[in-house]
This record gives structure tokens, sequence and C-alpha cells, in this order.
């Protein structure tokens, strides 16, 4: 199947509103996804220069999410399409409310070429002259949690180029300075 989900309604005794009591199973396993096909949906996408790249691409997906929408557990999820790849688990806390989202990720790998990364950004979106930033080839793994406001991070990247970690927490760097 390509997607099955099953949700009930938990009622929990002291909280306002239902947005957050719901009882979320779903998975989802796709041998082709053609995002050509969200023209249907939304035929306006077809003019949109920041779509354009992903209009002939086909992606696999696999992954199952389980929980409540303010505890959510997505224990795999794995996306592939032609040399790019991610695989990595996480946990979604304090949905709907993207202010007090947290996000736990554990990132198993996320590999791509030059080439694969290009490929999903409209023409000239990265000039020339910065293109040898990018490694030809490289792959990055680590775990990264946090909020909006306060993150922390530990990476690391290997690449054609050399390869780097990076291990640090960023604090309240959304608030402005007067």
């Amino acid at each position: 199947n390509l997607l099955n989900i099953d949700a009930d309604v938990l009622v929990i005794p002291g909280r306002k509103g239902l947005e957050k009591n719901y009882r979320i199973t779903a998975g989802m396993s796709s041998p082709a996804l053609h995002l050509e096909e969200a023209l249907y949906f939304q035929p306006d996408l077809a003019g949109n220069k920041y779509f354009a790249p992903l209009l002939k691409k086909s992606i696999q997906i696999s992954t199952g999410i389980n929980g409540t929408l303010d505890n959510l557990h997505i224990p795999q999820i794995i996306i592939k399409e032609a040399g790019n790849s991610i695989s990595a688990s996480a946990d979604v806390l304090n949905l709907p409310d993207t202010k007090n989202m947290v996000i736990n990720l554990r990132l198993k790998e996320f590999s791509s070429t030059r080439s694969g990364v290009l490929s999903y950004l409209p023409k000239g979106t990265v000039p020339d002259s910065l293109l040898h930033y990018i490694p030809e080839t490289f792959s990055l793994k680590g775990n990264y949690r946090g909020s909006l406001d306060n993150m922390y991070a530990d990476l690391q990247l290997v690449s054609s180029d050399g390869n780097a970690t990076v291990k640090g927490t960023m604090k309240n760097f959304s608030s402005q300075q007067t």
C-alpha cells in the first residue's frame, strides 16, 4: 500500500481543544512518487520556478509515524531519488505550536553529489563562481535537537574535498537585538 492512516481521537481530561489529542498511526511505502502528480492538486505549481526542477523527479519514500500531534515518533524515514538518499529517525514534540516545537533528529545518513543537490534548485541559484565550494560527493550524519530558538547539532561530514565535524549549540539566534 502506498499510504495507510489510522487516526483516533483520545479524550485527555484537562486539555483545551482536541488538536493535540489525535492518535496517529501512519505508514508510507512508495516504489515511485512522481512529483509532477502534485499538479493535479495544485496546478499553479507548474509556474513556480522553485518547484519546476522537481517536476520530473521520481522519489522513493518509506516511513512510519505514530503518536499524537504533541508527541510524534518517526522510527524510520528513507527517501531516495537518483543518487540522493536520506535515512533518519525523529521525534517531533509540541505540534501544531511551531513556536514551542522541538525536533530530535537522528540523521543516519544523507548522501548526495554536487549535481544531485543542484538538480533540486532552479538554474542560476548557485552562481558558477561558487560551484567549486560544493563537494563532488558528500555524506552527512549525526544528531540535531532543538527548537527554532535553541538548537544543538553534532554532525559529521565526509566529502571528496575533506571531512568536517560540527558540534555546538545555538541559542536565541532569532531574537532581534536593538
